[in-house]
């Protein structure tokens, strides 16, 4: 539900039940890149392009409406999801982690839900819930187009202290390059600082290493 507290353990947890259902539905094993538009079809959700109304100094690259089992992303911002790599399957990605997260799927027919947006905005409540949202959908969207099982067989052996290899890993998940930087940091293969410079974790980069 909206404002829930998830650990990362149960996020990775529920994301791969979502991949489990959709392997199940498509019958094949699932291989990089895991396309979110498809994961949402097999568990009912459409997809639509359409333009979606923005409050001042926002980008809102698409919403889930709940009531009609809609994710619908964003026509106004079709160039820039178009001109970033990944970008739109890390967007719709995004959207599925609310619905699985934070829509009550048995209060559908009774109540009338908010759409969830995905944005740069600040949070819309002061108390932080929507900012706790967007984070919990985001790592959720993480786990689900990056697998553990998946990602890190591809890494062995693989140069990630450069960026070609990173951006190889990229396209092949088919995610952004910041989402695929932040997985990898995560699962201890590499970091890079706000210099772009390459470290092997970050607590090499404070220099914490030195202790040990």
């Amino acid at each position: 539900m909206r404002g829930q507290y998830f650990d990362s353990t149960e996020l990775e947890r529920l994301a791969k039940d979502l991949l489990d259902i959709y392997q199940s539905k498509s019958g094949s094993p699932l291989h990089p890149p895991i396309q979110a538009d498809l994961v949402a079809e097999s568990i009912g959700l459409n997809l639509l392009w359409e333009e979606i109304t923005e409050e001042p100094e926002t980008t809102v690259c698409a919403e889930i409406r709940p009531d009609e089992r809609l994710i619908v992303v964003n026509e106004h911002r079709r160039r820039l999801l178009d001109s970033n790599p990944g970008l739109y399957n890390t967007t719709v990605a995004h959207e599925l982690g609310h619905w699985w997260l934070h829509v009550d799927h048995a209060a559908l027919d009774h109540e009338e839900l908010p759409g969830y947006i995905y944005s740069y905005a600040p949070p819309r409540q002061p108390d932080g819930r929507d900012r706790r949202d967007e984070r919990n959908a985001h790592e959720f969207m993480s786990y689900l187009l990056m697998p553990r099982s998946l990602l890190l067989p591809r890494t062995k052996g693989m140069n990630l202290q450069a960026w070609p290899p990173l951006y190889r890993l990229r396209d092949e998940f088919d995610v952004t390059i910041t989402a695929m930087l932040i997985r990898l940091e995560n699962l201890g293969l590499t970091y890079v600082d706000s210099q772009r410079q390459f470290h092997k974790s970050k607590q090499a980069a404070e220099g914490q290493d030195s202790l040990f």
